[in-house]
């Protein structure tokens, strides 16, 4: 099994103690099924998965949980503020009309995808 990620190719069998790092930003109304399967497939590949909040540690609305789309709720692994100066080998966005808005408003996240 290969996948292809910033013009490396990566064997699972052959990755040993450096993974590939993903991040996963995420807003409210984030597509429930879209962001847990990208999370959920990476992490059985053994990819190191980063899902982070858009929102900033500061805010007090701003916590790690995230309302999905159908008002499902998931907790993130971080603040994309805290990670966002990581290198990472992907960048996964997951779906949602709001979580695409929210998105588009993060700007830490646009000068990162630039």
């Amino acid at each position: 099994f290969y996948f292809y990620l910033e013009q490396k190719t990566y064997s699972l069998s052959l990755m040993n103690s450096n993974p590939p790092k993903v991040l996963v930003p995420v807003g409210h109304g984030a597509e429930e099924i879209e962001t847990t399967a990208i999370v959920d497939i990476l992490r059985r590949a053994e990819l190191n998965v980063i899902l982070a909040s858009i929102y900033s540690p500061h805010n007090p609305k701003g916590f790690p949980t995230i309302k999905g789309s159908r008002d499902i709720s998931f907790f993130c692994d971080d603040y994309l503020e805290h990670v966002i100066k990581d290198e990472f080998d992907c960048i996964a966005l997951p779906g949602g009309a709001l979580n695409a808005g929210n998105l588009a408003k993060s700007a830490i996240l646009i000068e990162k995808l630039k």
